[in-house]
């Protein structure tokens, strides 16, 4: 019934819902040959230029791009080509340099696209893209420094608001990520590979 409905709901949504959408139909194992599926691919390689990735819509461009490499990170590496690389690129260079990632005028940061980010590149350095290990430190160091007194977070940091679950286990995962990340790296430094 949810494959269903996520073959019927694709038609209408921008960029980002079509790319979740797409996620939802490639953990369900429905194959890329689908109609819906397709479609959904489609909408999703249009973003791709020579000239990299160009969002659908801007202020919100971090959630799409994000969204974007969580399916593609489920495609078969011959089905995607270089466009995991693409949009890894991207989410890079959205990052602030405080660590985080937010709305385009805004410069604290926001926990919650942070964490759609964070989640973006580390589907992205699972499929084979090298993150340079600073995007996880820096990250990782913003979460730390925006964590409330009482070890939660809010939506923006430094700007009052009540600590929310929700910005907590975003706060609280992105913090296993980014160590989890860090980790790995130090043992690739050191010649071991993680993987096996």
């Amino acid at each position: 019934s949810a494959v269903q409905y996520l073959r019927g709901a694709h038609g209408s949504k921008g960029t980002g819902e079509t790319a979740m959408i797409a996620l939802g139909l490639l953990k369900a194992e429905v194959p890329t040959s689908d109609p819906a599926l397709a479609a959904c691919l489609e909408k999703i390689r249009s973003r791709f230029t020579s000239g990299g990735y160009s969002p659908e819509r801007t202020g919100i461009d971090v959630y799409e791009a994000s969204a974007v490499a969580l399916a593609l990170s489920n495609l078969p590496a011959s089905e995607r080509g270089s466009m995991l690389e693409t949009v890894g690129a991207y989410l890079i260079s959205k990052q602030k340099p405080n660590g985080s990632w937010s709305y385009p005028h805004h410069s604290s940061g926001d926990s919650s696209i942070s964490q759609y980010a964070i989640l973006g590149l580390w589907e992205c350095e699972n499929g084979g893209v090298a993150v340079p290990p600073s995007v996880w430190d820096r990250a990782a160091q913003w979460y730390l420094g925006a964590q409330g007194s009482s070890g939660g977070w809010v939506y923006h940091p430094g700007e009052g608001g009540a600590e929310t679950i929700s910005m907590t286990a975003a706060g609280v995962g992105s913090l296993l990520i980014c160590p989890r990340q860090l980790r790995q790296y130090r043992q690739f430094q050191k010649g071991v590979n993680p993987y096996l």
